[in-house]
């Protein structure tokens, strides 16, 4: 699927992500770290890799996720709704490959 038939089957990816969340399924998908926090390559350069999201916070408006953290090491950590969204987004073309719900 292209890039803009999933934005018009998915138009909000924040939302879509947590009605899964809520119906008992993780997100396994690729977002790149050039804008999440706390990873090795913020703001450095563009690096898209691999994450799950288990979880999330309307609260603090975060998604709980887990992936490779700036020190390398596999580990859980929080990703803003925004920071997620922005490294979804730049990645319009590649990203794209390998969404996927897995149930919980």
């Amino acid at each position: 699927m292209n890039y803009e038939a999933f934005r018009i089957f998915c138009p909000d990816i924040v939302e879509k992500n947590k009605q899964m969340l809520e119906h008992e399924f993780y997100i396994y998908w690729i977002y790149n770290k050039f804008y999440i926090p706390g990873m090795a390559a913020y703001p450095n350069r563009s690096f898209s890799h691999e994450y799950i999201i288990y979880g999330y916070d309307d609260q603090t408006g975060v998604f709980k996720t887990a992936g490779h953290f700036a020190d390398v090491w596999y580990r859980r950590f929080d990703v803003t709704y925004e920071d997620y969204h922005r490294g979804v987004a730049s990645g319009e073309k590649t990203q794209l490959r390998g969404y996927a719900i897995l149930r919980k």
